[in-house]
């Protein structure tokens, strides 16, 4: 339905807003507004919404529905811009592993954030991020612990 040269989606304020347009508002916000007290993690650093994603219609047309009250939108790319193909709905777990700040670790050609790699060697978290802060090669880093020895 068109009104006044806009097109009614129904997720506004006032039809009870869905969880899904009070996240584009935000994401808008966080990348237009110097007033938004996280702008400058995103509109500060350069981050910007693509054009089709100024028009709520096309940012649901293109993201679907929240798929639940966990998810949230994450950029894939941390330092790319929110647009369709760098945007998915993430869980917290997921968001947490893909931060500016996480310390990636490759080996076999495969990348992972440390905690992933601890979840899925068996390793301490805290036993890798000890190897890192050591210096430690990646490879190095990922290997078994060895076995503790006592002196005797």
């Amino acid at each position: 339905m068109k009104y006044a040269g806009l097109i009614k989606h129904g997720c506004s304020r006032k039809s009870g807003q869905t969880d899904e347009y009070g996240i584009w508002l935000d994401m808008r916000k966080r990348c237009r507004n110097p007033s938004s007290s996280v702008w400058r993690y995103y509109g500060g650093r350069g981050i910007s919404v693509c054009e089709r994603w100024q028009d709520f219609s096309n940012f649901l047309a293109d993201m679907g529905p929240r798929p639940s009250a966990d998810h949230s939108i994450d950029r894939i790319d941390s330092d790319g811009n929110y647009e369709p193909s760098n945007c998915r709905w993430a869980t917290r777990q997921q968001q947490m592993r893909n931060k500016r700040d996480n310390r990636l670790l490759t080996v076999d050609g495969i990348t992972r954030c440390a905690t992933e790699w601890a979840e899925v060697l068996g390793i301490s978290v805290h036993t890798v991020r000890r190897r890192i802060r050591m210096g430690w090669s990646d490879a190095m880093v990922l290997s078994p612990p060895r076995p503790y020895r006592s002196k005797q």
